[in-house]
């Protein structure tokens, strides 16, 4: 088999859309069918000037939309539990990214929605979240740029009823160096979190900034193990936009989200260039979520 330059798990990959077509993608499954959450503003160019930021809901099956949820809002991030989805988005000022809280809506039909509820405020920057559940208590990460920390870090809460939200006391990954892109799920087999994360690193051959999917490990939220190598690599030799930026090559590969589905562990990704040159991408895992995340440990 010919591996992927994204990295030798990944097989099918197909770049399937470009910048000005969506930001942040949630994939998740809901009821039986396979959706993808598209995050929306007038900054990325995917909705019209003065048109408020929101979450897209798209039938995978159909590529048709569902709903557009949480207006005014971005960084959004869908969650599924209990035959509900929930949406964590940060609440922005029109025309800017400039979110300092977080709020949270459900659905039982992705149609109708709860009114947002607060999930947490401060007084510096909020960005994106990540939720899981461990069996007992559901997890939620939020990236901030807290200024006792380099950019970015993320806080961990945690609730019963995915509405009252705790901090974690001593819970925060990457105090000391960049992070961004969170994903985070628990695994029941060895009762780890495992977190994936957008790492900056400067490229030996070029010197410039490049990005791209790493993991680290913890079981208390506390002490993380970093990843042997990363989970997804940036395809140096793609173009993701060849007509208008013909001289852009792809440098990031970050956001990534995963699914498991009858085809095998489906991932979503970013490309591009992190400049305003993008496109997302997909690719097939032959193999679970534990048997991809053990081996890079």
């Amino acid at each position: 088999m010919n591996h992927s330059p994204h990295g030798p798990e990944w097989e099918n990959v197909r770049h399937f859309l470009k910048f000005g077509d969506a930001g942040e993608i949630t994939p998740f499954y809901f009821k039986g069918k396979e959706y993808i959450l598209l995050n929306r503003s007038a900054i990325n160019g995917s909705l019209k000037p003065g048109e408020p930021d929101c979450g897209e809901i798209i039938d995978v099956e159909t590529n048709q939309p569902i709903t557009r949820v949480m207006h005014n809002h971005y960084f959004i991030e869908a969650y599924t539990a209990n035959d509900r989805c929930y949406c964590f988005g940060a609440a922005m000022t029109p025309g800017k990214w400039d979110a300092h809280a977080i709020y949270v809506t459900s659905s039982d039909d992705l149609v109708n929605w709860t009114t947002p509820e607060l999930v947490v405020k401060h007084d510096f920057y909020l960005y994106n979240t990540a939720a899981t559940y461990n069996g007992s208590e559901y997890i939620l990460l939020y990236e901030h740029n807290d200024p006792k920390y380099q950019p970015f870090t993320f806080y961990f809460l945690k609730s019963k009823d995915l509405k009252n939200w705790e901090r974690i006391p001593d819970a925060v990954f990457a105090k000391d160096h960049y992070a961004g892109g969170p994903a985070i799920y628990y695994m029941p087999e060895d009762r780890f979190y495992y977190l994936c994360w957008v790492r900056e690193f400067t490229n030996p051959q070029t010197g410039a900034l490049n990005y791209d999917t790493s993991i680290a490990r913890s079981k208390d939220l506390i002490n993380w193990e970093y990843g042997k190598r990363p989970v997804i690599s940036p395809d140096y030799a793609h173009r993701p936009d060849p007509v208008n930026h013909p001289d852009v090559y792809e440098i990031n590969a970050s956001d990534a989200e995963f699914l498991e589905t009858p085809e095998g562990l489906k991932a979503y990704w970013g490309g591009g260039n992190q400049q305003g040159v993008l496109d997302w991408v997909t690719g097939i895992y032959k193999g679970s979520l534990f048997e991809l995340f053990r081996k890079f440990f």
